[in-house]
């Protein structure tokens, strides 16, 4: 090789191939991958009534009967809600709440129950006893026998009527005395036409072992034809001295005093005695 050779020219680099981005893939046949989608949200809306409910009969529970109704339907909603798998803070708050009702209702209502018979059986006794008409035996109040066979028959006035706890004299009866009874009390008012007020003057003597009251002894006016008029009918204040009708009698304590009763103006039939409670009755003749 001469001098003037030149060299030969440097080998030229291979060309690299450019690097394109890959085009997106596409599905095939036009079918796509499901979506993703977001859950369903869980229904609450029977647990929610079961808690309304729960609150409204706990608030409810202290009223005999309706509380109970309400809280049932609290307890079956409640379990309603919990099979259908709602919300358990709800549905189980509500069940609770409506169960816990019922039993307070429950005891209420017992308990409202036996007041309510409490208070009925001693108004009760507290009123006039039944209306039968047969004549124990009495004792006077001189210690003789003045006794009246079970016949039915008056006994006299002043004749003590015994009975379980108590002793009855009937020392006076005085009738027409509308006057008298109307002067004694500016609010008495005037008898019916064919009516006129009778002043009843008796004795009540307490026997039992531990307290009573006049106003555990009956005594009331029977007519010439049976009709039976009671002593609370006569809504009139009587002359004095008034018997104590409310005062609370000791063993062995008596008092006495008037009472008024509004009868026929005739006053031709008899009076009603009944010495406590349990005593069955004894007629008391007026002339």
């Amino acid at each position: 090789m001469s001098n003037f050779d030149a060299p030969p020219p440097p080998e030229q680099p291979p060309y690299s191939q450019p690097q394109y981005a890959q085009s997106p893939q596409y599905p095939q046949n036009g079918q796509y991958p499901p979506s993703q989608n977001a859950p369903a949200p869980v229904a609450k809306g029977i647990a929610i009534t079961a808690l309304i409910i729960g609150i409204v009969a706990l608030l409810l529970s202290f009223l005999p009967v309706v509380g109970i109704m309400v809280g049932a339907i609290a307890v079956i909603v409640g379990i309603v809600a919990l099979v259908m798998r709602q919300p358990k803070r709800f549905g189980l708050t509500g069940l609770i709440l409506g169960a816990v009702a019922v039993i307070i209702n429950v005891l209420v209502t017992v308990l409202f129950s036996l007041l309510a018979g409490s208070f009925v059986k001693e108004y009760d006794r507290l009123q006039s006893p039944a209306t039968a008409l047969p004549a124990p035996d009495a004792t006077s109040e001189n210690g003789t026998e003045n006794r009246v066979e079970a016949t039915g028959a008056p006994v006299a006035l002043g004749t003590s009527i015994v009975g379980t706890d108590y002793t009855v004299v009937i020392n006076s009866f005085t009738p027409n005395q509308t006057a008298e009874v109307l002067a004694a009390d500016e609010e008495n008012f005037e008898p019916e036409a064919g009516n006129a007020y009778a002043v009843v003057n008796y004795t009540v003597t307490y026997t039992g072992s531990a307290q009573g009251t006049p106003l555990q002894v009956g005594v009331r006016y029977v007519t010439a034809a049976g009709e039976i008029l009671e002593m609370e009918d006569t809504f009139a204040i009587a002359p004095e001295p008034m018997l104590p009708l409310i005062d609370v009698m000791e063993p062995g304590a008596s008092v006495s005093g008037n009472i008024a009763l509004e009868i026929p103006a005739a006053a031709d039939g008899t009076l009603l005695v009944n010495a406590g409670g349990n005593h069955e009755g004894s007629l008391v003749a007026i002339r």
